[in-house]
């Protein structure tokens, strides 16, 4: 079995993560990655291994494609920007997810959490969903597949921030 994301928009069938249990991409962090970027590339990593047995590893300042596997950007890096790849919104919440042909798939944010809600809405596309704190508020699927993932051009979060607040 194999982990992929499909890819509707493109000639070619999937972005391949994992086969058979064994990493076939990389995580990509740029060479002026954030501390959030780092971030979410640790936790992608950290639920990628968790629901396909594939430790995939992070590369730090990478900011080119690694030939003969998948990259995954997480996060803006000088790459990105040449290709004229970009969220598009002024939100800071804001995020895009996009994936290049068959072998690259970014995950990419605005402002200082836009990177991580990038990821985590990755993570919910293939089936993770976080209910409490720790393993125990874990649903983790188990698919091999996952499908609507490609070119989601971007998303904005309906408020600026993500917060609660109290009125006495």
């Amino acid at each position: 079995a194999f982990f992929a994301v499909n890819n509707p928009y493109s000639a070619a069938a999937a972005v391949k993560i994992t086969t058979d249990g064994a990493a076939v991409s990389i995580i990509a962090l740029g060479s002026d990655a954030s501390y959030e970027d780092k971030y979410a590339a640790e936790q992608l990593a950290k639920y990628l291994e968790k629901i396909s047995g594939a430790a995939v590893p992070v590369i730090n300042k990478k900011n080119t494609p690694q030939p003969g596997k998948t990259t995954i950007f997480v996060g803006n890096n000088s790459y990105l920007q040449q290709q004229g790849i970009y969220v598009g919104a002024d939100n800071e919440d804001a995020f895009r997810i996009k994936t290049v042909g068959d072998d690259i798939l970014v995950l990419l944010g605005n402002g200082t959490r836009g990177t991580v809600f990038s990821v985590f809405a990755f993570l919910e596309e293939l089936g993770c969903r976080w209910f409490m704190p720790d393993d125990l508020g874990e649903e983790l699927s188990a698919l091999m597949t996952g499908s609507g993932i490609a070119d989601l051009a971007q998303e904005a979060m309906a408020f600026g921030a993500n917060k609660v607040c109290v009125a006495d």
